[in-house]
């Protein structure tokens, strides 16, 4: 608690850590708040509030990819991109080699089927 401070929470995102650039990275920060407005039970929604808005954060400046951002929230990845749908934040289409292969082959079969 702050001396000066009317009320004062230490956030820590615990066990969340992201790998970003191989280097963990653990967030933690003060809030003072005047006393009484946060009770014990809103306190919990206060703090999965704001993990969700740094992970939100994180996305939309391009340091996280959608399954990082998932387990940091404890989603699975349809659960995250349904939580951008939600809030209006942007989703940006992450496509591997892989995908493209699919992607390829699925026209290569359509073009030849509409040649036939």
């Amino acid at each position: 608690m702050n001396p000066g401070a009317l009320g004062s929470y230490d956030f820590i995102y615990t066990p969340v850590e992201w790998w970003l650039r191989g280097i963990p990275l653990k967030l933690a920060f003060d809030l003072d708040v005047p006393d009484g407005v946060v009770d014990a039970g809103a306190e919990a929604e206060l703090v999965r509030s704001i993990k969700q808005q740094a992970v939100l954060k994180l996305y939309a400046d391009d340091c996280i990819t959608t399954g990082e951002a998932a387990d940091a929230l404890g989603l699975t990845r349809i659960q995250f991109l349904d939580l951008l749908r939600r809030t209006g934040a942007d989703f940006r289409v992450e496509l591997d080699d892989e995908d493209f292969a699919g992607l390829r082959q699925r026209r290569d079969e359509h073009a030849r089927q509409a040649g036939q």
